[in-house]
């Protein structure tokens, strides 16, 4: 049972996140609106890989809700913190990146910082889905993911072009 739920957790929704991280990224390339120019300005910066993680996690949590029967412990914390662990590793392997002398990086790169930044954050949630239910989690989860979520909208509204945090380009 727990092989069972650590392939599904980590392999089978690490793929989908991955997925929706990549459509997350190309989504002013796929539906070119004014919010979308906005939202996912497409500068190559690491803020838009936190926004694409971000928008990954809301969607699987969201088609999760529907489609799920029942949730295991601690089931909104855990997506959130993976959320968070996600973008922390994408923002250390970038650090290194650029403090090792390399301003660019290719597609393949950010694909691969995508992929284990996505394996790290998945680990983490079936780390904390394995624990006996922790009080609060739900009100925890759902506050971090608001705080979470407000950062990346005044962040956004700091830079309305999409420049802020912009180490690569």
């Amino acid at each position: 049972m727990k092989k069972k739920h650590f392939l599904k957790e980590v392999v089978a929704l690490g793929a989908t996140l991955f997925v929706l991280a990549s459509l997350a990224r190309q989504g002013n390339r796929l539906i070119d609106t004014a919010f979308n120019r906005v939202a996912f300005p497409a500068n190559g910066s690491i803020f838009e890989s936190f926004k694409a993680y971000f928008t990954a996690v809301t969607a699987l949590v969201l088609i999760e809700y529907v489609v799920a029967f029942e949730y295991p412990n601690n089931y909104l914390l855990s997506r959130v913190v993976s959320s968070l662990v996600m973008m922390a590793i994408t923002a250390f392997i970038f650090a290194l990146y650029y403090l090792i002398g390399y301003r660019t990086f290719t597609a393949v790169f950010w694909h691969a910082v995508c992929l284990v930044s996505i394996i790290g954050g998945q680990y983490v949630a079936y780390r904390i889905q394995r624990r006996k239910e922790l009080r609060f989690s739900l009100h925890l989860g759902l506050a971090q993911y608001l705080v979470t979520a407000s950062l990346i909208i005044v962040f956004t509204q700091l830079s309305p072009s999409g420049f802020l945090f912009t180490w690569f380009r």
